[in-house]
């Protein structure tokens, strides 16, 4: 299966794409590189073949060249926004796979920005591209090829190595002889670098055990001490009081009255007066009109402020994703985060001239050039059938693709014809034709009637017909003279 998968749009740039196919194939060979023209063998479904070479590549190399952006099709809708377009399904199955996608830039284009992409190809713009310059094609390819070596010779991993899994060391198991003395006293921890032998343990647990009775005896010292001195026997029976355990609400009575007589003798804290927030300090707004859309998108990302969903406008002697007005205007002091509403002026094209084509080329020119055709039938004997006679908006404007181009084209207007009947055969001749009509003369005898007269039209006088049409005419036949109409 292909390693490298080369997407690319042939509007934009075919002919890197293919001097790049060539240098890759020779140095990886075929079968691990993959292009649309030279991967898909006939009759093979051009979908279905692209779905399994992405599915199946390691790395996917997304040539950008000036027009990537905005190329659009006949209708004047950009490629990249139609969910069917194969370009984006391409980029978006590798980023679902999390192939490792490059954006490789030709022609000095820019890397796309995500404001200007949809909103599941925004994460292209966070993977880092290379540049294959004209004038230093060899060096750059050579770069890349030697990035795709390492890859290749890696496993092509788009994710960094996992750090091997370091776990510490156990710490040494304790002295036997110092286990139960540890569980009565916490089981504090003992420094590696001190001695834990056995006389050193008991040495220490002698001395806690002092400390434990001189507690005691500093607290019994003033119940005990009277007695030993001969106090009375009231002080007597106060010690005994005073032995007795303590019930549980005197010892919560005198714990709140010393809290009490605590804070009668602290002093209070003194007030400090309360935390303002700043004011948040307001953005002059810069000024983008003139710029392309993308680049005042990126002034206005860096002055702190956002961009709201641009909409297009037709402007006459506009480039083409130029920005004609900006919302709010330039200087306007707002807050950071403001939306700025952006105008930009869509791709225009020359309107060809078809007046005086036949209407099947005039309709193929049209499409051809991006421009939807509509075609009204107008009646006229003064022009040859089928020829354009005038389209609306003229040739030689500057319209918006997919602009809609009415086409008025001829077809045969209808005759009336007119009454040569009771006018000698000569005259309704020169009268049939001169209204466009074919005379097919026919004699009938016809004694009332001077010899050569018009007795009978057909069809008859009135009557709506196509130009050229056959008009018989009925004469009055005298046997005894020469037939005019063979004249």
């Amino acid at each position: 299966m292909p390693g490298v998968f080369i997407s690319y749009r042939r509007e934009d740039c075919p002919g890197h794409a293919g001097r790049l196919f060539d240098r890759l194939r020779a140095r990886f060979g075929t079968d691990s590189v993959f292009i649309d023209v030279a991967g898909i063998e006939a009759g093979v479904d051009f979908v279905d073949a692209l779905e399994k070479a992405v599915g199946s590549c390691d790395v996917l190399l997304a040539i950008i060249g000036r027009e990537w952006v905005t190329s659009a099709d006949r209708k004047g809708r950009r490629r990249l926004d139609d969910p069917g377009d194969f370009l984006r399904l391409e980029i978006l199955t590798a980023l679902k796979r999390n192939v490792r996608v490059i954006p490789v830039l030709v022609e000095d284009a820019p890397m796309p920005s995500a404001e200007v992409l949809p909103d599941d190809l925004a994460p292209l713009t966070r993977r880092q591209a290379v540049e294959l310059r004209d004038t230093r094609w060899d060096a750059d390819v050579e770069a890349l090829i030697a990035l795709l070596a390492k890859l290749r010779q890696d496993g092509y991993s788009s994710t960094p190595p996992r750090p091997p899994d370091v776990r510490m060391p156990a710490p040494p198991a304790p002295n036997e002889s110092m286990r139960a003395p540890a569980d009565r006293f916490e089981r504090t921890p003992i420094p590696p670098n001190r001695s834990t032998s056995p006389q050193t343990a008991r040495w220490s647990i002698g001395a806690v055990l002092l400390l434990a009775l001189a507690v005691v005896a500093a607290g019994l010292a003033p119940k005990y001490v009277p007695k030993l001195l001969g106090i009375s026997s009231s002080g007597q029976a106060r010690a005994a009081q005073a032995r007795r355990p303590p019930a549980v609400p005197d010892v919560v009575d005198r714990a709140r009255a010393d809290a009490q007589r605590a804070s009668a003798t602290v002093p209070p804290a003194p007030t400090t007066p309360e935390a303002t927030v700043p004011a948040r300090e307001s953005v002059t707004v810069p000024r983008v009109v003139g710029q392309k859309l993308e680049r005042g998108s990126t002034v206005l990302r860096q002055a702190g402020l956002s961009v709201e969903t641009t909409v297009t406008s037709t402007a006459r002697g506009v480039a083409a994703w130029e920005i004609v007005s900006q919302t709010p205007s330039p200087g306007a002091r707002v807050e950071p985060g403001t939306r700025v509403r952006l105008v930009y002026a869509r791709p225009m094209r020359t309107l060809p001239n078809v007046v005086g084509d036949s209407l099947e080329d005039a309709v193929a020119t049209l499409k051809a050039s991006g421009f939807e055709p509509q075609t009204r039938p107008r009646s006229t004997n003064d022009a040859a059938l089928q020829q354009v006679l005038s389209q609306v908006p003229p040739g030689g404007s500057d319209q918006e693709q997919g602009a809609v181009v009415v086409l008025e084209y001829a077809v045969a207007a209808k005759i009336t014809v007119p009454n040569v009947v009771g006018l000698d055969l000569t005259s309704a001749q020169k009268t049939i034709r001169s209204a466009g009509l074919i005379v097919r003369p026919r004699s009938e005898t016809n004694s009332t009637a001077p010899a050569y007269q018009v007795v009978r039209q057909d069809p008859a006088a009135g009557s709506e017909v196509d130009k050229n049409t056959g008009i018989a005419l009925f004469y009055a036949w005298d046997p005894s003279a020469a037939d005019p109409s063979r004249r």
